[in-house]
């Protein structure tokens, strides 16, 4: 099922394989995705951020902040993109966070492997401290 709520609403959608959610009327939106019990993807990028499986498609759009769990099961992948700003590449245990340079953010959480690339301009650094994940940072990251 997918949720969206907010002041004075609360949407709930169940027996849909594709979810769309879009935050494009102002303010500081956050959508939260979460796995299924198989092997999921998420693709993260500055525009939007989408998460895939087997019998499921959720996508969130112009959100401020883009959380995601990957702790139903499987074997769980996050590709996550830059922006043509400075951005920042954060990882730490379960987590590994990229904030871009206007200031959204997506932050994946539990997945198994994560790719952080960094090829679409401006000054990317990157801190990795101890993970509990495989996390490949191909392109042009500053420690």
């Amino acid at each position: 099922y997918a949720c969206l709520s907010g002041s004075g609403f609360y949407n709930r959608a169940e027996g849909f394989r594709y979810v769309y959610a879009l935050a494009n009327a102002g303010g500081t939106d956050s959508a939260t995705l979460y796995d299924s019990a198989g092997n999921d993807t998420l693709m993260g990028k500055p525009e939007y951020t989408f998460m895939y499986g087997a019998n499921f498609h959720n996508c969130a759009e112009g959100f401020q902040f883009v959380r995601a769990h990957a702790t139903a099961g499987g074997t769980d992948r996050a590709y996550l993109n830059d922006s043509a700003g400075d951005d920042r590449l954060n990882a730490a245990d379960d987590l590994a966070q990229l904030i871009y340079g206007d200031g959204r953010s997506v932050s994946v959480y539990d997945f198994t492997w994560v790719q952080a690339v960094s090829s679409r301009g401006g000054t990317d650094t990157k801190q990795v401290e101890t993970i509990d994940f495989v996390l490949q940072t191909p392109g042009s990251w500053i420690d």
